[in-house]
């Protein structure tokens, strides 16, 4: 991330930033992922854990076998959506 923003990028894509990372680890690289956003930077996070960042999105989209099954800008009702296209079938 740091590197995008050393090098003048407008757009960051991260697949699984917090995957294998100690838990005491993962407030800090929010933190940064929230700092390049601030920074002017578009951020694009793949995640499995999209509660995880919820939080700090504008828009939530979600595929499923490879289809768009939700996209959505992030509001109240968004993460109740979310758990209901998530949950184990």
């Amino acid at each position: 991330m740091a590197r995008a923003i050393l090098a003048g990028r407008r757009m960051v894509v991260v697949d699984e930033l917090t995957q294998g990372l100690q838990p005491s680890l993962v407030a800090e690289v929010l933190a940064g992922l929230t700092a390049v956003a601030a920074a002017g930077v578009a951020v694009i996070v793949v995640d499995q854990h999209a509660g995880l960042m919820l939080d700090r999105c504008h828009r939530a989209l979600v595929m499923e076998a490879g289809r768009l099954v939700l996209d959505t800008p992030v509001g109240p009702e968004t993460r109740q959506r979310l758990d209901e296209l998530l949950m184990v079938r």
